[in-house]
């Protein structure tokens, strides 16, 4: 059994932009300007952490208003539905099809709230697709960390795992931002780097493998190469 775990934001669904552009709004909200440029470097990171930078970084009080604000604009963009990004989609469906002949659990593992994930997905039909969702803002309260258990910690990949009922050995994780991966990697898990417009100069340098968004896929090769990896990944741990 192999389970393969999706990010949402910037993977299956083309918001990084209207993300962006929330941000764009909350902070001309208080006079200051900022570009995409600006933003390229903080996409993958929980809001709660961008709202912090940001506020440390233009000397802005409250980052809790800061955020709220932000989260009323991307709420907006969010309620005219955010178009599929093809290259995961049709990866998806196309593991959804055969995931009783190829033994496949699939889960989604994104840093934003529980309520917003949901509303994404159900967009475009997908929530019945996985067999689990988590939520790095909702659903990792039994984790203790005075940094922050979000993303790029690993622990949103520790407890998908887990709820997976597999090991992070058995694992695959589909990330476009540099966070994403380093809480994939740090987990233990195999992790697929697919950039965009926003990530593509992120650091990949943990990632096991990066793919370009717009490639054919040929599902069965795609798959092999999974089940070459974790076989090697079991004989590293066998051998230790």
């Amino acid at each position: 059994m192999i389970g393969i775990i999706f990010d949402c934001d910037g993977v299956l669904v083309d918001s990084e932009s209207c993300h962006f552009l929330s941000w764009q709004k909350a902070l001309q909200k208080r006079g200051i300007s900022w570009e995409k440029e600006n933003h390229y470097p903080l996409c993958g990171y929980p809001g709660t952490w961008i709202a912090q930078k940001l506020c440390e970084q233009f000397k802005i009080r409250f980052p809790e208003a800061l955020l709220a604000d932000k989260r009323n604009f991307f709420q907006a963009f969010q309620e005219k539905g955010f178009p599929a990004m093809p290259f995961a989609i049709k990866l998806l469906r196309q593991l959804h099809s055969k995931r009783s002949s190829l033994r496949i659990k699939l889960a989604i593992a994104s840093s934003a709230n529980k309520k917003d994930i949901l509303q994404k997905l159900q967009q475009h039909g997908l929530c019945h697709i996985f067999d689990v969702i988590v939520s790095g803002y909702d659903d990792l309260a039994e984790y203790r960390d005075v940094k922050g258990t979000n993303k790029p910690k690993p622990y949103i990949y520790l407890h998908t795992v887990k709820l997976l009922e597999l090991k992070p050995t058995q694992c695959i994780a589909i990330e476009d931002s540099g966070p994403g991966i380093s809480a994939a990697s740090s987990a233990g898990i195999i992790t697929f780097a697919i950039p965009n417009e926003f990530t593509q100069n992120h650091d990949f340098s943990m990632a096991t493998y990066s793919l370009a968004p717009n490639k054919e896929i040929n599902l069965e090769a795609f798959y092999q190469q999974i089940i070459a990896e974790i076989t090697a990944r079991d004989k590293e741990t066998l051998h230790a």
